[in-house]
């Protein structure tokens, strides 16, 4: 059991998942999970240890397929960074909005991966207070039982003037409660708080002045994140294709709607039709037909 739970510790290290994400694709609860981690579960071990198993092998797979050749540091993402290292070196609560594909997430998690106290957390639909602190718990190895209220004072107490940040992504799905929670925790504990999610995070916080008051007033760093330029593309592009005909970037462009996220499927629908036909340069026809694959609202 402890060679599996290495293994898990060094999976989760590694790929930036938290406890939760970990549990929820065991089909298991985050607090079992915990547990289990922790050495000090008390129900079926084997079972647990057999979705360990399962989980692991699977991820291996997947890692085995991904074409990952790097993050290309566009300009959203050195601009999140820098929003990162100001919310983290003056403890504030920032704000940091973008449309969905943008980079976002890919650039936070980086963030996180190389500063190892910060807290990630990201939020899901229908995402409660509980869940969130629930989670904060697990990833502080700190005790989930009792009220919302119990949560809160444990997770202050660990937190207290410890120089840390708390990133939380997709948090325009926090509701009011999780939200004036968080700040909460900001205001007791002096820790920085990053709030990450999609352009009506800002309307969710601003749009209603008596609810959001206290949390709006203590937003100092609002960010928003932009979409790709000519350079951002020209470079993912070189990153992955050795050759490539210069038109090859406005093309792109223009299809993916300076999208990061469609940019990396195109880029890969390319490479697989470049691999099957014997192809060693990038050129329009080949993006032509890598963008049949995709699926971009009209």
């Amino acid at each position: 059991m402890e060679t599996i739970i290495i293994q898990l510790k060094d999976y989760m290290a590694r790929s930036g998942a938290s406890q939760t994400k970990v549990a929820n694709a065991m089909g298991i609860s985050p607090a079992t999970l915990s547990y289990f981690i922790k050495g000090t579960y008390t129900g079926d071990i084997g079972a647990i240890c057999d979705k360990v198993k399962d989980f692991l092998e699977i991820e291996a797979q997947r890692e085995s397929f991904k074409r990952d050749e790097g993050i290309v540091q566009t300009q959203c993402f050195k601009t999140i960074h820098k929003f990162c290292s100001l919310v983290l070196s003056h403890q504030i609560c920032g704000m940091l909005t973008g449309e969905a594909g943008c980079g976002k997430t890919t650039a936070l998690k980086a963030f996180a991966k190389a500063h190892p106290s910060i807290i990630f957390i990201e939020a899901d639909h229908g995402y409660t207070a509980k869940a969130l602190f629930d989670e904060l718990c697990a990833e502080l190895s700190l005790d989930d039982r009792g009220s919302l209220h119990q949560k809160l004072v444990r997770v202050v107490e660990k937190l207290k003037d410890s120089g840390r940040l708390i990133i939380i992504d997709e948090a325009e799905h926090l509701p009011y409660r999780a939200l004036e929670l968080i700040r909460r925790v900001h205001d007791k504990a002096g820790v920085g708080i990053a709030l990450c999610g999609m352009p009506r995070l800002e309307k969710n916080v601003q749009g209603d002045k008596n609810h959001y008051a206290q949390l709006n007033s203590r937003i100092s760093a609002p960010c928003r994140a932009k979409l790709l330029d000519n350079a951002d593309i020209k470079a993912f592009i070189e990153s992955r294709f050795q050759k490539y005909e210069g038109e090859c970037i406005e093309r792109s462009a223009q299809i993916c709607r300076r999208n990061l996220r469609l940019l990396s499927h195109l880029v890969m629908w390319s490479k697989e039709i470049m691999l099957k036909n014997k192809r060693d340069t990038l050129d329009n026809e080949i993006i032509e037909s890598a963008s049949q694959m995709l699926v971009v609202a009209r």
